[in-house]
């Protein structure tokens, strides 16, 4: 998608209109796609998990806990090898 110029992000703060990256809107839009869809899944199962918990007599609470550290690495994964791949870090 979007690679960064060293320069130009160093500079783009001076000069707002500069823009700091290279890509094409059609790559853009599809990485954004992506990512949206990696989100969709990961609110899914965050949301399959508190149901689950909260069904076993969790607390509402503790099982939002327990969902968010859960999921959060499936999300990073996902997005890391599907949503951003092949982009410079």
């Amino acid at each position: 998608m979007c690679q960064l110029n060293p320069t130009l992000l160093a500079w783009s703060w001076r000069k707002p209109g500069l823009p700091a990256c290279r890509g094409s809107p059609a790559g853009v839009a599809a990485q954004g796609a992506r990512f949206f869809v990696v989100s969709l899944a990961s609110l899914g199962a965050n949301l399959l998990v508190l149901h689950v918990l909260v069904t076993l007599g969790t607390g509402k609470l503790l099982a939002q806990a327990v969902a968010i550290v859960l999921v959060t690495p499936l999300n990073f994964v996902g997005n890391k090898l599907w949503s951003f791949r092949g982009t410079a870090a």
